[in-house]
This record gives structure tokens, C-alpha cells and sequence, in this order.
């Protein structure tokens, strides 16, 4: 993983678009399709489209985008008498992203860019199906999303220089506030909208140059400032948390020959609450022959904890307003260290292959723990390892117009000290394979058939005499791991014209049913489980819909 995105790395880089515009008008149009064979789950569609080209010709060019989805919301809206929690099945939403790219070619040596996007989303809960209208939520829930960018690119003859200002702004809308975390002088305000935005704001710059015939360096800095209100928090104190960090990294990839090449970096980042930390890395890669290639390297990571996290105080609610979720700020930043090793072949045959071992050593990972029933906390659990291998490989069968491709993984973590020693880190699978077999029927026209494999899950992260009353009579009933299943998908690919390509898919062919579940409560604790998935405040495991029937229209121009 590259120097360059820092701690932000463990847990999620911004994104920025970066798909250059075209030199001259292209454009593209997608419309596609979904329907359930099972109205549990409810239909779908969707429809995108992108267009870029030249405004004056060799120097303005502009670039826009967008896409809309629709999906129908399922019939069931509660599996309870009391619609206690959440199903999981999916409500009714509309969702809508608009974006635009400018590019100004000012001369063979500067280029400026900007770009604005936006993202809304609704979803109905008119019968609470996503919260309860008497836990916080309203009949309809919102999200609103907002990027403002704009970045400047400099061509020196010793090399380039490209920096950008990144602004987002997200809002979720439709929460109200509670009288269960609010002081009692402020339970008049109970019932009236729950403020949660958050806004970051990047600035980011770099210098990428060749050193010789042999090395490329890349040097540069970065400052994000970060704010959040939750009116959970308003309300009580008026707070506002914010977070400012800085940072500077160095990466050269230095080719020791021609067929040896060394990558190696470090970021320094400094947290204005934590103060510096260095995270090095480095990779190697080696072509040992003409089809045989070994990759290996160490990257360590380094995440903060989010703002309300270190909050000292009631910093929001979840479980549909049941659940108080408490700071803690004595809490650490996360660290880690990853190790790879890789060998890799590949031919001119169409036969590629590659087995990868991994393994990540955590301390101070952040976890969420049960106070009692009705309060939720965080803590660093302490050290923590998770270690896999992964295989892939792609191989021609009979003809080169029939091909498998397969990759298997096979996962383990655990927590090594702490209330938890001996339990899973995560919710990963102990083994996941999927397969496709692909034949190109003709030059227009192209198949598959795949199928999915997900070995047993765990159910939970903690240790049975960690878990809450609730979790436990789960545990008791259904056991320490949700069960494994298998899925079988098949789809078609027809190129009509050179400019229309038609996709059908058929997911779930052998309509395996995985999606029965039972409520569980103890107190005011409430959670549905199943053999393959659970979900309370949040899902655990996989929701697969039964039998359902993809098909989309593409169109170039």
C-alpha cells in the first residue's frame, strides 16, 4: 500500500476522480434492470451516463456524469409484533449522483482542473423498517453528500508536480433526537431534528521525479482538518469535534536492475492530539524469468480514532435509539504492521497463476463493547493478528474461447490479550472461493457460469462472557458461527453493434433460500438471527436474495 495515503489507508482513502477527459467527445449510457423472483426483496433500476470532449479545442474540456437507481421496497416490513429492529430486507430508496469536471490546458506546462459532485439519497421508513419512529428516526430518511475540488498540475523538465483542495460535506437526515440521552432540562427538545453533518477539508501536494535512469521519487505533504456535529452532543454541551492533522512522505521506486525493482517510503503524521508517527514500508519486486515473478514487502498503517470516539460523554446513539454510545477519550490510535509474499506466473498461453501469503499484526485496534444493555463504549483491544493465503489463477480449457478462472482465500485472525484473547478479530470467512467459467461463444456474443463459496462466519468477536444477554441466548441457540453456503450464477454478454452491448445475468440460479431469520430480545435488546446472517443496530454475515434477473443496455457514441 502506497506511502502516499497515509493512516487514512486502514480505513478508507477520499476519492477523488481522476479519469482524465477525453481529446474528443465521447459519450456512454447505461440503463439496466433487476426483478426478484421474491417480492421480499423488491425490484430494481438504474441509469447512468458520462460525456467528455473538447470545449476549445488543445486547452478547455469538460467532463460530466450521473446516475439515478430506483429500487421497490420489500413486502415485508417488520418480522415482529412490535417492530423492534430493523429488517433486513430492502426499503424502498431513490438514489441520485450528479458530477462535473472541468479541465484548462493554460500551456504545455500547467493544467488546472475542477471538479464538483453530489449524492442524495432517501429511504422510505414509513413503518420503521430502517428505525423506530419512536427511537430517533423519521418516515423518511436522507443522506446528502457534497465534493468540491480543484488541483493544479506543473510539467518541470526534471519532473511533475500535481496538487489538489479537496472539500466534502455529508449529512444524514431524518434522525431525531431522544429523551433517553438528553439532560433533563433539555427534554422539551426530544422529538426535533437530530443535526449530523460532517465536513473534511484536504490539501495535498507532491512531487513525482526521476532520479537517473534508475530511481523515481516521489515527495510531498498533506493537511486535513475535519469537523462533525451531532445534535446528540449540541444539545448537551454544544460541542462541535473537530480534528486537524499534517503530513509529509518520501517513496522511491529504484529499479536495481532491470528485472529488480526496490519500492521503499515512509509518512510522518502528525496528530494534533497524538502528536508524530512514522509509518515506513517497502516492496520488492523480482521478474526471476520470463513468466515467473516473486513480490514481497512490509507496510506499516496508523488510524486515529474518529472524533466522537474520543469524545468524553454520550457522542450519539444507535440500536434505533435504544443504545447510548459513550467516548472514550483515553482511547489510542491503531497501529499495525503487514507482511506479503507472493509468487507469480504467467504465460503467453493465457495461463496465469499466483499464490500470496499475508499476515497483519494489530495493537491498540478499536473495538465496541457493551457497557449494559442500554450503553456502548470503545476501547483498544490490544494486539490482534489476522494471516490468510490467497490463491488465483486463470486457465484455458479445451479452446482459448473457454477459460476458468478460480481464487481461493482461506482467512484466520484472533485477538491475542485483552476480554476477548482467543476471539475472531473480524467477521471474515475462514475460506472463500469463487469461480467462473467463461466462453466466448462468438465474437459477439460471450457467456459465464460462476458460483460463490462462503465458509462458516463468526457470529461474534467477543468471548461468550463478554457478550450481552441477548447475544448470549443467540449463541446458546444458534452457535458460535453462522453456516456456510454456496451460490450459482450464470449471465450473457451480445454485442449487437459495434456502439450497443446487451448484459443479462441470472443471480442465484439455483434459488437457495438463506434468508429466514427469528427475533431474539432480553431487556430492551433486540436482535434477529439466522443460520447465514444476523442484524440488530448492524448485519453480521451475508443477505443473499433468492432467484432474481439482471439485464442492462449499454450505448456508446
Amino acid at each position: 500500500m502506497s506511502t502516499l495515503y497515509g493512516s487514512d489507508a486502514m480505513g478508507g482513502v477520499v476519492n477523488i476522480i481522476t479519469r482524465k477527459n477525453a481529446d474528443k467527445w465521447l459519450s456512454s449510457v447505461n440503463a439496466g434492470l433487476n426483478l426478484q423472483e421474491s417480492n421480499k426483496w423488491g425490484n430494481s433500476s438504474q441509469f447512468n451516463f458520462w460525456s467528455s470532449g473538447p470545449l476549445v479545442d488543445d486547452s478547455v474540456s469538460l467532463q460530466v456524469r450521473g446516475s439515478t437507481q430506483q429500487r421497490q421496497g420489500s413486502s415485508v416490513t417488520s418480522l415482529s409484533d412490535t417492530a423492534a429492529t430493523r429488517i433486513p430486507y430492502p426499503t424502498e430508496s431513490q438514489n441520485y449522483n450528479l458530477g462535473a469536471r472541468l479541465d484548462w490546458k493554460a500551456s504545455e506546462q500547467d493544467v488546472l482542473w475542477f471538479d464538483m459532485d453530489t449524492t442524495r439519497q432517501r429511504y422510505d421508513n414509513r413503518d420503521g423498517q430502517l428505525g423506530s419512529l419512536t427511537g430517533g428516526y423519521d418516515r423518511t430518511l436522507r443522506y446528502e453528500r457534497n465534493k468540491i475540488s480543484a488541483g493544479y498540475d506543473h510539467t518541470f523538465t526534471f519532473g511533475t508536480w500535481k496538487s489538489y483542495l479537496n472539500w466534502n460535506e455529508t449529512e444524514n437526515k431524518g434522525r431525531e433526537l431522544v429523551r433517553s440521552v438528553l439532560k433533563r432540562d433539555k427534554w422539551g427538545l426530544a422529538g426535533q431534528p437530530r443535526e449530523l453533518k460532517e465536513s473534511n477539508l484536504i490539501l495535498n501536494s507532491l512531487l513525482l521525479t526521476p532520479l537517473g535512469e534508475s530511481h523515481l521519487v516521489t515527495v510531498g505533504g498533506e493537511f486535513q482538518s475535519s469537523s462533525m456535529k451531532d445534535g446528540v452532543v449540541l444539545a448537551s454541551t454544544g460541542e462541535t469535534f473537530r480534528q486537524k492533522s499534517w503530513s509529509v512522505f518520501a517513496e522511491d521506486e529504484w529499479h536495481l536492475t532491470d528485472a529488480l525493482a526496490l519500492t521503499a517510503g515512509s509518512r510522518y503524521e502528525h496528530h494534533e492530539q497524538f502528536g508524530g508517527h512514522f509509518s515506513p514500508r517497502a516492496y520488492l519486486v523480482w521478474d526471476v524469468a520470463d513468466a515467473w515473478t516473486l513480490k514481497g514487502g512490509v507496510t506499516t498503517g496508523y488510524k486515529a480514532p474518529r472524533m466522537g470516539q474520543l469524545h468524553k460523554g454520550i457522542s450519539g446513539v444507535s440500536g434505533q435509539g435504544k443504545t447510548n454510545l459513550l467516548g472514550n477519550p483515553d482511547l489510542k490510535p491503531e497501529e499495525s504492521v503487514s507482511y506479503e509474499a507472493g509468487v507469480y506466473y504467467d504465460n503467453p498461453a493465457g495461463l496465469n497463476a499466483n499464490v500470496t501469503g499475508f499476515m497483519t499484526d494489530f495493537s491498540n485496534k478499536i473495538v465496541s463493547y457493551s457497557i449494559n444493555d442500554n450503553t456502548n463504549s470503545y476501547v483498544n483491544s490490544g494486539k490482534a493478528r489476522l494471516h490468510g493465503v490467497e490463491f488465483a489463477g486463470t486457465l484455458p480449457l479445451w479452446s482459448e474461447d473457454v477459460t476458468l478462472s478460480l481464487n481461493y482465500t482461506w482467512t484466520r485472525s484472533e485477538q491475542r490479550d485483552g476480554d476477548n484473547k482467543g476471539a475472531p478479530l473480524s467477521y471474515t470467512p475462514e475460506h472463500m472461493v469463487n469461480a467462473k467459467l467463461n466462453w466466448q461463444i462468438t465474437e459477439e456474443v460471450a457467456s459465464w457460469l460462476g458460483a460463490r463459496y462462503r465458509g462458516k462466519t463468526p457470529r461474534f468477536t467477543q468471548n461468550y462472557s463478554s457478550l450481552s444477554a441477548v447475544q448470549k441466548k443467540v449463541y446458546d441457540e444458534k452457535g458460535e458461527y453462522l453456516k456456510a453456503w454456496t451460490v450459482v450464477d450464470a449471465g450473457l454478454s451480445w454485442k449487437m453493434t459495434d456502439a450497443l452491448t446487451l448484459n443479462a445475468a441470472v443471480n442465484n440460479l439455483l434459488n437457495k433460500d438463506y434468508s429466514d431469520v427469528s427475533l431474539y430480545s432480553a431487556g430492551k435488546s433486540t436482535l434477529y438471527a439466522g443460520d447465514y446472517f444476523q442484524t440488530g443496530s448492524s448485519t453480521t454475515g451475508y443477505v443473499i436474495p433468492e432467484r432474481n434477473y439482471w439485464m442492462s443496455l449499454n450505448y456508446q457514441f
